[in-house]
């Protein structure tokens, strides 16, 4: 048991990261936390069914909503896209899994992740299983997407199964 002690207690060798090491990859860690709140937000507000205008604070000016519907340009009408979408949907619950954020410059980042959504609308409960390829920019007001893509692998209705 002694042995055991002593190998254990045996002095550590320093860590070989600088302090600027250790604050740089904090910032980076950071950085990828505030890039998760705002997908976090991005669902919250698609499952709330309430206001589509939250999602202002979540997309830039000029950003670009990629989906089945097509290419929608611009803040303002990507805000309406959702609010007609919100009005004709009963429930909704996004799941976001596997995401993979990498900050490719300064202010930049790519997020990759699958998603599964539970879709109450038209009377059919449908089970949407994608993935969201999404580019972000650093703005004085935090992350905003400058470029949303959901991309739809599967959309089955609940009572037909997806076998």
């Amino acid at each position: 048991m002694d042995d055991l002690f002593r190998r254990s207690a045996a002095p550590r060798k320093a860590n070989p990261l600088s302090e600027t090491d250790v604050l740089s990859r904090l910032e980076v860690l950071e950085q990828k936390e505030s890039i998760r709140a705002v997908l976090a937000d991005y669902c919250y507000t698609c499952d709330a069914l309430k206001s589509a205008s939250t999602l202002n604070d979540l997309f830039d000016e000029d950003a670009i909503l990629l989906n089945p519907a097509g290419e929608i340009r611009g803040r303002e009408s990507i805000v309406g896209y959702y609010r007609e979408v919100i009005e004709d949907t009963t429930f909704s619950r996004h799941h976001i899994v596997n995401q993979v954020i990498e900050i490719t410059a300064p202010k930049s980042a790519q997020h990759r992740a699958y998603f599964l959504a539970f879709i109450g609308r038209a009377g059919e409960s449908k089970t949407i299983f994608g993935h969201y390829e999404d580019e972000l920019a650093l703005t004085g007001d935090g992350w905003k997407f400058v470029r949303k893509a959901n991309v739809i692998d599967k959309v089955t209705i609940l009572s037909q199964g997806w076998a």
